[in-house]
């Protein structure tokens, strides 16, 4: 109970602080922005560091996923173009006006 107290108290004082001076205020605002800045800081450079293993892997499954759909494309358009002639737009129209 006493644990409260205390930041009961450490409340009460920084809010007074706060109410008398506005430039307590806002150096309160400023060092909250600059925990919460470094807090992410450290996050990313967790999460981003390239020997991180969690993270390797799942790159490495974007990219697979990245290089299958490329490749489905890829013999797509290659099976397009052995299996059906291309028909250019004026050869299209004339085919249309003639029927």
């Amino acid at each position: 109970m006493e644990y409260y107290y205390i930041l009961f108290t450490i409340f009460v004082i920084i809010a007074c602080m706060m109410v008398i001076d506005a430039n307590v205020a806002s150096a309160f605002i400023l060092i909250l922005k600059i925990i919460k800045t470094k807090i992410d800081e450290a996050y990313l450079r967790i999460v981003l560091h390239p020997q991180n293993p969690i993270v390797n892997l799942q790159k490495r499954w974007e990219y697979d996923k990245l290089a299958k759909e490329l490749h489905d494309e890829l013999v797509k358009s290659q099976q397009m173009s052995y299996n059906e002639p291309v028909i250019e737009e004026a050869d299209h129209e004339q085919n249309l006006s003639q029927h």
